[in-house]
């Protein structure tokens, strides 16, 4: 028996395991690999000064550190289609946004979103929202806006692909306000879905 066909198997038993052991950063499923949902859009997204007002109004400026993972290599022009989420989508925890606080949500530079408000008086004349709690008599709750932003595919920016339909990544944003124009605090949190196969 001649050792040329053991060795030949040998190297290409070798070369298979590297091919597998190199694909750790992919995500694979039975329809083909997925190279683009690895990784956050952002990293650090927070608010650039809290609630800024102008003639035009009140709103918000979200800024943020380049991505991780597959989302470092976003370009600029991948923010900019920013929009907000779609009717009936819903937020992670299945809750409707509030987007009639929304008048409009524009990329303005690199790593930089303003989200124009509207109509935040009536969070007060109306006496409740989603996320407030009636409370002890007296005291007012604090207020909650929660807005769902939407992101694009990746796979039409970076070099990247995926099994299925288009995905879509999300940026929840939740605003928290003490009295009219006072934000008390903000929280954001990021999440992806995949598109159906």
């Amino acid at each position: 028996m001649s050792r040329r066909p053991l060795a030949l198997t040998k190297s290409l038993l070798v070369a298979l395991f590297l091919t597998v052991a190199g694909c750790g950063a992919e995500s694979e499923s039975e329809y083909g690999p997925d190279t683009c949902t690895g990784g956050d859009n952002m990293s650090s997204p927070r608010l650039a000064r809290g609630l800024e007002t102008d003639a035009a109004g009140a709103f918000v400026t979200i800024e943020w550190d380049p991505g991780t993972g597959r989302g470092a290599a976003l370009p600029a022009s991948y923010y900019h289609e920013v929009t907000l989420a779609r009717a009936g989508t819903r937020l992670g925890d299945g809750t409707v946004p509030d987007h009639q606080f929304v008048a409009e949500v524009n990329a303005t530079g690199d790593r930089q979103i303003v989200v124009r408000l509207t109509g935040l008086d009536a969070l007060w004349n109306a006496g409740t929202d989603a996320g407030a709690s009636d409370g002890d008599a007296g005291v007012t709750p604090p207020r909650r806006v929660a807005l769902l932003l939407h992101f694009p595919d990746r796979a039409k920016h970076i070099d990247c692909t995926h099994p299925g339909m288009n995905d879509d990544y999300y940026l929840t944003v939740t605003l928290t306000f003490s009295a009219p124009s006072q934000l008390e605090k903000s929280t954001f949190e990021q999440r992806v879905s995949v598109g159906a196969v």
